[in-house]
């Protein structure tokens, strides 16, 4: 379900990795500021996880400013973020150090 592929025997957790494979489409233009997210209700059930696990990625996603939320509202792509034309969902410093 949206692209997000789980790997129960992996050292990283399943609430990161739904984190990491979002954060990833919503760096590449995949999924659209302003664009809703799947409820957590839905998508732990399209997962086949527990809703608290996606609640930790949706959390990790709102601390790292890539998504809004309001009770009673679907979770969103936040506006106004800078995307990297051929983001791998790194984010690269392009700032060049002071002499």
């Amino acid at each position: 379900m949206w692209g997000i592929e789980l790997h129960t025997n992996s050292e990283i957790s399943l609430a990161r990795q739904i984190f990491l494979s979002l954060r990833k489409r919503i760096l590449t233009g995949e999924i659209l500021p302003g664009e809703p997210l799947p409820s957590t209700r839905e998508l732990a059930k399209g997962l086949g996880t527990s809703r608290n696990t996606v609640c930790d990625a949706y959390d990790m996603l709102l601390t790292e400013g890539f998504i809004i939320s309001r009770q009673g509202a679907p979770s969103r792509v936040a506006e106004g973020l800078h995307m990297i034309p051929g983001s791998t969902g790194s984010t690269q410093n392009t700032e060049k150090p002071s002499p």
